[in-house]
């Protein structure tokens, strides 16, 4: 359908309670996102963000989290029924956050999964945590070459202006995602072949931080979080969880980035718990 002007795609699977599953990146193919586990139990609409999958890019490059957000907020209202649970994934999660404060009556639940109340500091925090990473793995040829991925990526003045060189320096980055990336070769293997879209148009990435914000959330919130994840790992999910009254943190001892594929029974059993109550 065509939201303020922007064509977004959607596919809808499982049956009971509506859940809102909005995919990372951004620009992500977000069949990545797929949750078998939790359609069983649970309606899930799985949203292609704009510019990724089948969705269009965002009019003149506009990459605010709080235009992502807006455009969440008018799929909802489409809704016959216009209440849902969100759950967002990684740069969805700060959608996700954003939303709750923008429009908390179309939600029954939140899901900041893997997301962050901020995005001024995620390179100093990722430069740390892929530093511990790397000391868990550090003979692993794999781990080695992620972490020279990180280096090459912060190197690049402007990655937009050659995105295949991007392009590959986030696929070798990836093991880093993982908590156990050999033992969870398959899952390396899915987001491995689900290529991101790069957007020529899009503008950078504005500063945004809503923490200041967060205790004023009023929707019922709960964080998940991996225990190894590098990018959006315990202290950006801590972050949250402290200044959201209220609010759950559910952390996945053994995975990383990706829970969803690393532990997927723990993973659907955990969002159950917050749809079912």
């Amino acid at each position: 359908m065509t939201l303020d002007g922007v064509g977004i795609a959607y596919e809808v699977r499982g049956s009971g309670p509506v859940l809102v599953a909005h995919a990372g990146g951004p620009g992500s193919d977000p069949r990545y996102l797929r949750m078998p586990d939790v359609e069983r139990f649970a309606t899930v609409v799985y949203v292609d963000p704009p510019g990724a999958g089948t969705s269009d890019p965002l009019p003149g490059g506009d990459s605010r989290i709080e235009r992502y957000a807006d455009l969440a907020h008018r799929l909802v209202m489409s809704f016959p029924e216009q209440r849902v649970h969100f759950l967002g994934h990684s740069h969805g999660g700060m959608v996700a956050v954003q939303l709750a404060l923008d429009h908390p009556e179309v939600l029954d639940s939140v899901i900041v999964y893997a997301g962050l109340a901020t995005n001024v500091r995620i390179g100093s925090v990722g430069e740390r945590r892929v530093h511990a990473f790397l000391a868990r793995f550090p003979d692993d040829p794999l781990a080695v070459d992620a972490r020279a991925a990180w280096d090459d990526l912060a190197g690049m003045d402007d990655p937009a202006a050659d995105p295949e060189a991007e392009a590959a320096a986030v696929r070798r980055l990836r093991p880093a995602y993982f908590g156990h990336f050999r033992r969870d070769g398959e899952a390396l293997r899915v987001i491995q072949e689900h290529p991101r879209r790069s957007d020529p148009g899009r503008l950078p990435d504005e500063p945004w931080d809503v923490r200041p914000a967060l205790p004023s959330i009023t929707v019922p919130l709960a964080v998940f979080v991996g225990r190894y994840d590098f990018i959006a790992g315990p202290e950006h999910a801590v972050e949250i969880w402290q200044d959201v009254p209220g609010s759950r943190l559910v952390t996945f001892d053994d995975s990383g980035h990706f829970a969803h594929l690393e532990v997927p029974l723990q993973f659907a059993a955990a969002v159950r718990s917050v749809l079912v109550r």
